[in-house]
């Protein structure tokens, strides 16, 4: 096998794992949590379960097969997630206590709060995912496009991406 080609191109299970993995996830997450919305053990267990899910599959199906990882690597990043974890439960509670107050007023008294509140919450954890996914890979592809041109990021023009057809 080629550098850089894929383990099984043209398998069915590649492509399942590819167009089915992140909605399937997605979906169970969800699923798991509206089953038990006030079960803080859950959040732990997620995380723990999708790192060890995506683990396994990038084992058994790596897209390229020089990006198969080492167990000792792959257990550095174990505990890497686990650091930020808990380290992104302490800003979450700072937030919560600290700045969600005066920001939440500000928002209310500038008349900028414009994220759908009465919305289901299925229905805005969907808009979330669907409006990070297109809007972020739009900003993502032209910043990279502006440095792989040389340009300076404040004198460049917006253009179209070259690499829409990938």
């Amino acid at each position: 096998m080629s550098h850089g080609q894929s383990v099984m191109p043209n398998s069915s299970i590649a492509r399942v794992l590819y167009f089915g993995l992140q909605p399937a996830v997605l979906l169970a997450v969800i699923g798991l949590w509206l089953s038990q919305p006030t079960n803080p053990a859950l959040y732990v267990g997620c995380i723990l379960a999708v790192q060890l899910v995506l683990g396994v599959l990038e084992h058994l199906y790596p897209a390229r097969t020089e990006w198969r990882i080492k167990g000792k690597q792959k257990s550095l990043s174990v505990v890497m997630v686990l650091l930020l974890f808990m380290v992104s439960g302490s800003v979450g509670d700072f937030y919560t206590q600290v700045l969600s107050p005066p920001l939440e007023a500000l928002r209310e008294n500038l008349g900028i709060d414009i994220w759908p509140h009465h919305w289901p919450l299925l229905a805005q954890m969907f808009a979330l995912f669907f409006s990070t996914n297109c809007c972020g890979t739009g900003c993502t592809e032209r910043s990279t496009n502006f440095l792989s041109s040389g340009e300076s990021l404040v004198m460049a023009p917006i253009t179209p991406s070259k690499n829409l057809g990938r």
